[in-house]
């Protein structure tokens, strides 16, 4: 705002912004009306029309807001001052000199939010019992504010006109740049493999879901069985209706009884016509309030299933159940970073530290305060972070001081040894051999075989996103057993390891009974080797030690001793310790397992085709 060279009436200004707010006004449903008026205060003032803007001000429910400037202390601007007292505390308004907005501007910032209501209607618990609801907002991700585009050319024209840019779309056929289509001539196409299958307008109408705006319980369910990591999107508190007593005694019994019977509501959503959720009410009892908050739940296609190793001492790996010892070190810099007692009040009493209500977002201040800057100032760098701010994003250097002695007690109970990175192979492509040689050389992209084999289980192997999220292989099959085998262990959608040792088993000892004289008997072995590879991966020594024991107690010196000598000539042993830390079977003992004389077996012999 530039200041003027000429004195002015502001009671002119009231009128002229009392004016505009009639001829165009605000077409909220729940409209906020204020002026704010940046005046020195200096001039002559016309009392005429005085008591008929008062009159307009409260009509309208307007409230003024006043910037003093340039303060001085002349017997007309004391006196105009008072005046503009007397209408601000009239209308609801304040005055506010400008060293005072300044340090306003300067305070951290949260967003206003009006408390609007997302969705007003009825909690239909069955056809014939409804409840009357309203639902809030209670959390949801602050948006960044939205900064429009300006022309730069327009604002350095000797003349400028109107900065405002705005945008033309036009489409054209890749084979026909000059002609131009119109948008109704436009169809979607869902890529599907190579083709594009088109949907027209109406198709994608009939494929919407239709549905009434609603609130319907489908069921109640404990709420151990809605895990907090299923929460999906904003939060939302749904009240009852004020204007309606009987709908509040209602929420309060069903929220009461859900509360004491530990219960959650699954219920079906839609704030908006044609936008349906399924979702979860929590019931919330504080102080004299009870009601309820929501969250969207996902669906089937919304969660990502991982397969991680149990975290349980009775089954996960020996070397990841942590000692007694590294629990108590764990333990110990968990209670000395605990933020809930981190703070000091000025009482020395003990307090919370970065609560939600009381941390800003660094993005969206360091954006005011840059905002502040540059208006203060056209062209002001770009301020640094508040201190304060950047405090929020940053450890607690205090905290951490406190918490040494644990720190490194955490950090001496779990040593750390660092692993050299494997160099990469680089990746060459036709081009880079024509640029090289000018020449194109097959022989130059043969690698050696050994290097494109990669070892099962190998440190740093990956592993590829087809394998994660095809689905694929859940038994194994008599076509391609080892293969079959091999993509069940790969799972990481779900944990198959058992079931495919178990598999695989079966698999063998059918291809040994099925076989004519020798004929599948190298492909049992070869399944026997895929089994022994597997289970040192996947740690089940016992298992294949067991049925390697069993193999032999069945078949050697007896009916398919062929098959037995296979596997002896392929060296197919024993998983020793070294190979595997769960196995108790000594390197020496799995050695000498194939050449020593055969013991009785402790299991049954396997029934013979």
């Amino acid at each position: 705002i530039g200041p003027s060279k000429e004195s002015g009436d502001f009671i002119d200004a009231l009128i002229v912004g009392m004016d505009m707010l009639i001829n165009h006004p605000n077409k909220a449903k729940k409209p906020i009306n204020r002026i704010y008026l940046v005046t020195n205060a200096a001039g002559e003032v016309n009392k005429d029309e005085l008591k008929v803007v008062l009159q307009q001000f409260k009509k309208l429910e307007t409230a003024l807001f006043v910037q003093k400037m340039r303060p001085n202390k002349s017997k007309q601007k004391l006196e105009n001052e008072m005046l503009l007292y007397k209408m601000a505390v009239d209308v609801g308004g304040r005055v506010l000199p400008v060293k005072d907005a300044v340090e306003t501007m300067s305070l951290f910032r949260s967003r206003a939010v009006m408390p609007t209501s997302l969705f007003s209607g009825y909690f239909e618990i069955s056809p014939h019992l409804k409840v009357k609801v309203k639902s809030h907002t209670k959390c949801r991700t602050a948006a960044f504010p939205t900064m429009k585009k300006i022309s730069r050319v327009a604002q350095e024209a000797a003349e400028p006109g109107t900065t405002t840019v705005s945008m033309e779309r036009s489409y054209h056929p890749i084979n026909e740049l000059e002609k131009e289509l119109e948008k109704d001539d436009l169809e979607k196409g869902y890529k599907y493999g190579k083709s594009l299958i088109p949907f027209s307008n109406i198709d994608v109408d009939v494929l919407k879901y239709t549905a009434d705006r609603c609130l319907v319980l489908v069921g109640m369910t404990s709420e151990e069985l809605v895990p907090r990591h299923h929460y999906m999107a904003n939060t939302e508190a749904v009240v009852a209706d004020a204007a309606d007593p009987q709908a509040g005694v209602a929420i309060s019994a069903l929220v009461r009884a859900m509360k004491e019977t530990k219960s959650v509501a699954i219920v079906r959503y839609a704030k908006r016509k044609d936008s349906v959720q399924l979702g979860v009410l929590t019931p919330q009892v504080k102080d004299d309030q009870e009601f309820f908050y929501y969250h969207k739940l996902p669906f089937a296609e919304d969660i990502r299933q991982y397969q991680f190793p149990p975290l349980d001492p009775t089954r996960a790996k020996q070397s990841a159940v942590p000692s007694p010892e590294q629990v108590q070190a764990a333990e110990n810099l968990i209670n000395a970073l605990d933020l809930s007692v981190a703070g000091e009040d000025e009482y020395g009493d003990t307090t919370e530290v970065l609560k939600p209500k009381h941390t800003y977002n660094p993005v969206l201040q360091h954006f005011y305060q840059t905002v502040q800057a540059r208006a203060l100032k056209p062209g002001a760098p770009v301020p640094k972070l508040d201190p304060r701010i950047e405090a929020y994003v940053n450890p607690d250097e205090a905290l951490l001081a406190k918490a040494k002695v644990e720190l490194d007690a955490f950090e001496a109970a779990f040593p750390l040894q660092r692993v050299e990175a494997q160099e990469k192979t680089q990746r060459r492509y036709w081009s880079d051999a024509v640029a090289t040689t000018g020449d194109i050389s097959l022989d130059s992209y043969v690698q050696d075989s050994a290097a494109k084999k990669r070892k099962v289980g190998e440190e740093g192997e990956t592993i590829s996103v087809a394998a994660i999220v095809a689905g694929g292989t859940s038994d194994v099959g008599p076509i391609h057993p080892v293969k079959d085998f091999e993509a069940m262990l790969a799972r990481r959608d779900v944990d198959l390891v058992d079931k495919a040792v178990e598999q695989m088993q079966e698999r063998i000892s059918q291809l040994v009974a099925d076989s004519i004289r020798d004929q599948l008997y190298a492909k049992a072995v070869d399944c026997l080797k895929a089994l022994r590879s597997g289970c040192v991966q996947e740690e089940e020594a016992d298992a294949f030690n067991a049925f390697l024991r069993k193999l032999r107690a069945s078949h050697e010196g007896k009916r398919r001793d062929a098959f037995w000598q296979l596997v002896v000539e392929a060296g197919v042993t024993l998983i020793h310790d070294e190979e595997c830390e769960d196995s108790p079977v000594p390197k020496a003992e799995a050695l000498e397992f194939l050449t020593a004389p055969s013991q009785e077996a402790e299991d049954e012999p396997m029934e013979e085709a």
